[in-house]
């Protein structure tokens, strides 16, 4: 079985509860710790898979927090810096319900992983022990020093024989930074890091906001038919053509109804053999698949980038069995409170296999 590190910020979650907002004043306050790669690797701890993470946390309780949190998901943490530089990072989630959208906020600015340099991570050692190193878009976003790190790491990487993955998460709130005096460009740096990725992972709306690759999209619902193929099928072929290294570009793929109410498909591309896979599909047709009411949409993604990643090894490359299991994945960690998905393989098999009625298992 594949060994796999990831390279990123966990932060302290605060979400009121029972989908309350801030401004209401809530007497109650969910506290916990999450983070994009931190989520990636929750995912396949709970599916067996031996994972390291690289990171920095402040030299503080707080700090010792999220390694206590890490090591209840086995995630090996022997290669997050302490520090007594910086703090720990901080978002703020208001949930969406019904017609209100869920709303983000950050605080993020001087934590700990912003003052490190490439240097200060034992990246070459930990290469030394996995076969699959993950990043995303959100690490470079942070600031410039996260930056340089994101792109040395997978060059690094790639460079030792490692399989390299990339969720393009974009998250425009992030991208703020300059260097030189100039407001850093999401295009150049991600495309920078995307010519050492094998797998490329995100949804529509990150391709377009990052690389402007935009078709004509029929009505968002409607999940059958050869248009809405076409429509997928033309903005992977356009991001493979930028990137002709990258060998399978998947995309999680999210139609609302409303807050509460989505519905929950994939699709994926490999280079080599020309070949799209969409998921689910029902009696030869791209199908719906709606999931409601979700309990909590974050970290959902990375329960999708992490099954396929899983699914690929433990399937053989079987692509649809693989994406099915990375739609599945992606299904129930909209079922569980906070960024870490606790799916087993069995949950997300039971998942591909039609078992979702809900009904009591006695």
């Amino acid at each position: 079985m594949i060994k796999v590190c990831a390279f990123g910020e966990i932060m302290a979650r605060f979400t009121p509860n029972d989908k309350d907002i801030f401004s209401a004043l809530p007497d109650r306050i969910n506290f916990t710790f999450g983070g994009a790669e931190a989520n990636f690797l929750a995912n396949l701890s709970n599916l067996d898979v031996k994972t390291y993470f690289v990171s920095a946390l402040p030299n503080n309780s707080l700090g010792n927090a999220v390694i206590k949190h890490l090591s209840k998901f086995k995630i090996n943490s022997d290669y997050i810096k302490i520090t007594n530089n910086g703090r720990l990072g901080l978002y703020f989630v208001e949930e969406g319900i019904a017609h209100r959208s869920s709303v983000v906020t950050y605080d993020r600015e001087n934590s700990s992983i912003n003052l490190l340099k490439f240097e200060d991570f034992n990246f070459a050692e930990v290469f030394e022990k996995v076969d699959h190193f993950h990043i995303s878009g959100i690490t470079p976003a942070l600031s410039e020093a996260a930056m340089v790190s994101s792109i040395e790491s997978v060059k690094l990487a790639k460079k030792m024989g490692l399989t390299v993955s990339c969720d393009l998460n974009y998250r425009a709130k992030l991208w703020k930074y300059k260097i030189n005096g100039v407001y850093v460009n999401p295009k150049m740096v991600m495309s920078e890091i995307l010519k050492s990725v094998d797998y490329l992972f995100g949804n529509e709306i990150d391709i377009q906001s990052i690389f402007g690759i935009e078709h004509k999209k029929g009505s968002s619902l409607n999940l059958q038919g050869d248009k809405k193929r076409v429509y997928y099928e033309n903005i992977l072929s356009d991001t493979s053509k930028l990137f002709p290294n990258i060998e399978i570009i998947a995309l999680s793929l999210r139609d609302s109804i409303n807050a509460t109410s989505n519905y929950i498909t994939g699709v994926l591309y490999k280079r080599d053999s020309n070949k799209f896979v969409f998921s689910p599909v029902i009696e030869d047709d791209y199908a719906k698949n709606l999931v409601e009411p979700i309990n909590d949409r974050i970290g959902s993604g990375d329960a999708f980038s992490s099954g396929l990643i899983f699914a690929l090894d433990k399937y053989n490359s079987d692509l649809q069995k693989a994406l099915d299991f990375a739609v599945a994945s992606s299904i129930l960690k909209h079922t569980y409170r906070g960024d870490f998905s606790y799916a087993t393989m069995q949950d997300i098999e039971n998942i591909m296999q039609g078992d979702v009625t809900g009904r009591i298992k006695r």
